[in-house]
């Protein structure tokens, strides 16, 4: 974001501000209802300010505000891509126009905040340490809690620098925490904005939210006296919400369980101390099969501190065999000290044979996510609980291909606790961890984790109990997958690093069919060298994501998908993504038979569809409808950026008339060891430039002239000050000022960190132009390969 260009266009409407906060309080949702447990939060600012004004927001509302009261600011909101970023823009206005105090619908309040606003006309508050240090900053504002006056001359310099910053990608850089960040940073008033200490808002960081902290809202809380609300960091917009799924689902336009967080950032050293011992308790018997499968399960944890015991009531020799052949220290099985215990006797006894502070419940026939232990454990040790349990898990009936998220309760079967807050179990047969678990939660303090996509109960016909239970379990979930819903459940879970396939083997089932839009890959292992360089890849090949924007593309599919098939790349280190839309020649229609054929070379498709009812008048060289057309192209660029990109080192920007590029182009281009790199686009072997959008400046001091700027973007004739790839050829390795879309490789973390294409003018240029010219601003360099030629298909 240029904000120095922004600083000295506004820095003369800075005015003193308003120094009195009004006594206002605003909150927006999705729709005119909240649930239960968010409106019992809603409900503690309401007590705790009696006397103030308050004002809930539904989409619909936000939508009718801007279009009446910003008209000129209704199409920004509007393009939007993501609710998120338009609730975000919303919560800015309003406190803009109105004045007073905004939170999110996850908030509670503990303490009136009248003592917060006195004196001041601009509050926000900082996120917690382990948010900055996440993401290497040591500044980090949150926009889910603000104060301000009328008016207020920042909130004005915050509207004001929305639309340059809405070609990045993602929410957090183009309106959430990193942009108001950045907004403060760049505003020259500072001493008019108080900035709160996160232990004011936010105690409690988003890997840590207690959804159940023992308590009623409004009552006893863990924190001191300088706290003053508490956000439970539920980000509805990248949490699923359950009434949501099946429109996602049907819509492959994002994962079933986005809320999953890496494992090496929910378990994380605190203040240097290790972490506690956790032994996961096993009883089985005569389900050895299934408990092996369980105790793969459990070596896959991504927790660094645990042991697995089993008790294996049941005279085999099987389990203690395969423990054997492992060699890990961490797994021990023992047998009870009688036949035919009832389950509760041998939980109890599997409990007294630990020998760790907790201990944590490790059913033998259910299937656990590696991140489980390091999720539930991190909660406790950053709350200081005594125990975690799941409020909702996964349930699958694998004979009846279903899947269900369950309604939300707490699974004794999740359970993680501290040995000495459980009471003994009962002797019974079945539901003997029930009056265990509730035992605990009247008398300690339980967190609940909000991590469905952890836990799978597997529903396998020699459960505990039979199925009239589960058929009265499905009836109370809150949402059940079948088809190909079910086939997408199943896969996303899979690529996650669930062992679901070794379960359908075990029961004799096969594989469901992969949906177009997830498939799972493993990590290639090959040498690729380029002849020309004789270097070397990586043994381990980078996992690379190639992207495609289409619109009427029908007449290219077919040789689109027959280069991609002859790539010399693995498949397991391919992934495609594609966005078509606004075709009239059946695009659409022939793109969904060319990826059932092609999914077996990539790893993983994900494919959907964005119509922008953008429809040129003429040939789309025109050099009139370049602004509009590139504007438009990045639009969806960045759109194909936001839903597709997952843990891809490298972006592979492909156009989908291309005619022919060599076999080893990507191996080529990854050799180059630049950030980003554009082949040679031409019409024939040998001949002119045709993407010329790839180009140096003949002399960096003579660039392109204003009198070649159309609506704010250069469109300069062939040649001028710019000199084009076929003029170097010979030459291995050109650095360029602008760069072709054609075909482009990006490392994918520049554009993680906001490198996206510009679609308003970025001084003067757009989309892969206007990447080319940010990038040198952030001190990165463009490069062309003159003498690796792409063939692009005649007009």
């Amino acid at each position: 974001m240029n904000f120095p260009l922004f600083i000295h266009q506004i820095r003369a409407r800075f005015s003193r501000p308003d120094p009195v906060i009004p006594r206002a309080f605003h909150q927006t949702w999705k729709t005119p209802h909240l649930s239960t447990d968010l409106q019992e939060l809603r409900q503690t600012w309401v007590r705790l300010h009696p006397e103030w004004h308050h004002r809930f927001w539904s989409d619909p509302d936000a939508e009718s505000f801007v279009r009446r009261h910003y008209p000129k600011l209704l199409p920004l909101y509007e393009a939007y891509p993501m609710p998120v970023q338009r609730a975000d823009m919303f919560r800015y206005l309003i406190l803009y126009h109105f004045g007073g105090v905004y939170a999110d619908v996850d908030f509670e309040a503990l303490q009136a905040m009248d003592p917060l606003l006195g004196g001041n006309s601009m509050i926000l508050g900082r996120e917690p340490e382990r948010h900055t240090g996440w993401h290497g900053k040591t500044l980090l504002l949150c926009n889910a809690w603000m104060a301000a006056s009328q008016r207020h001359p920042f909130l004005r310099f915050v509207l004001d620098c929305l639309p340059e910053a809405s070609a990045r990608t993602g929410a957090l850089q183009s309106t959430g925490p990193f942009f108001l960040t950045e907004c403060y940073e760049a505003y020259p008033r500072k001493q008019d904005i108080t900035l709160l200490d996160p232990e004011v808002l936010y105690p409690a960081d988003s890997d840590h939210y207690p959804l159940l902290l023992h308590r009623e809202p409004g009552g006893p809380h863990p924190f001191g006296p300088k706290t003053f609300a508490m956000h439970y960091w539920q980000g509805s917009y990248w949490r699923p919400d359950p009434s949501e799924l099946h429109a996602d689902l049907m819509a492959g336009e994002r994962s079933v369980f986005s809320g999953t967080v890496r494992a090496d950032r929910i378990c994380p050293l605190v203040n240097g101390q290790s972490w506690p011992e956790v032994t996961c308790l096993m009883v089985t018997k005569n389900r050895s099969e299934q408990a092996l499968l369980s105790m793969e399960g459990f070596r896959a944890q991504t927790y660094p501190n645990a042991h697995l015991l089993i008790v294996e009531d049941f005279p085999s020799d099987k389990l203690q065999t395969a423990v054997a052949a492992l060699g890990d220290g961490r797994i021990r099985v023992i047998r009870p000290p009688r036949e035919n215990m009832l389950l509760g006797e041998v939980r109890q006894f599997s409990m007294e044979q630990a020998r760790t502070e907790f201990i944590c419940q490790w059913d033998d026939d259910d299937v656990y996510a590696p991140g489980r232990l390091s999720d539930q454990m991190s909660l406790i040790v950053a709350l200081g609980a005594d125990a975690c349990l799941l409020d909702a898990v996964l349930l699958w009936w694998p004979h009846r291909q279903r899947m269900a998220l369950s309604g939300s309760w707490w699974f004794p079967g999740s359970m993680l606790s501290r040995k000495s807050a459980l009471s003994p179990y009962p002797a019974l047969a079945r539901g003997e961890d029930t009056a265990v678990v509730e035992k605990l939660m009247r008398d300690h303090r339980v967190v609940m984790l909000h991590r469905p996509e952890s836990y799978v109960y597997v529903i396998h016909g020699r459960n505990t109990f039979d199925a009239p239970h589960f058929e009265q379990i499905w009836k109370n979930a809150s949402r059940v997958f079948e088809g190909v819903d079910y086939a997408r459940c199943y896969h996303e879970l899979a690529c996650q690093g669930l062992l679901m396939e070794p379960h359908l083997r075990l029961l004799g089932l096969e594989t469901p069919p992969s949906p177009v839009g997830r498939l799972r890959g493993r990590k290639a292992r090959a040498a690729i060298v380029n002849p020309d360089t004789k270097r070397a890849l990586p043994k381990i090949l980078p996992k690379v994501l190639v992207l495609t924007p289409m619109r009427d593309a029908a007449a290219h599919l077919t040789r689109y998908f027959e280069l991609l098939a002859r790539l010399r790349y693995p498949a397991e280190a391919l992934s495609l993504g594609i966005l078509e839309g606004d075709s009239t020649d059946g695009t659409a229609e022939q793109l969904t038979a060319h990826l059932q054929n092609a999914a077996s070379r990539f790893s993983r498709v994900h494919w959907f569809q964005r119509h922008w009812q953008w429809l040129p008048q003429g040939p789309r060289w025109l050099p009139e409808l370049q602004p509009a057309r590139r504007a438009m192209l990045a639009r969806c660029r960045n759109e194909l950026l936001q839903q597709t990109l997952k843990d891809e080192e490298w972006v592979l920007w492909i156009d989908a008339d291309l005619r022919d590029y060599p076999e080893d182009v990507l191996s080529r281009l990854l050799a180059s060891g630049k950030d980003i790199v554009a082949p040679h686009c031409v019409l024939e072997p040998g001949g002119k430039t045709f993407d010329m959008n790839s180009f140096r400046f003949r002399d960096p001091k003579l660039k392109d002239s204003a009198e070649d700027m159309r609506d704010g973007v250069y469109v300069p004739p062939e040649g001028g000050a710019r000199a084009y790839l076929a003029e170097y050829r010979g030459t291995p390795l050109l650095e360029l000022d602008g760069v072709g879309g054609t075909m482009l490789l990006v490392r994918a973390d520049l554009h993680r960190q906001g490198l996206v294409f510009p679609v308003a003018p970025y001084r003067g240029y757009l989309e892969t132009e206007g990447l080319a010219m940010m990038a040198r601003d952030w001190d990165i360099r463009c490069w062309g390969l003159p003498d690796l030629e792409i063939l692009h298909a005649r007009q």
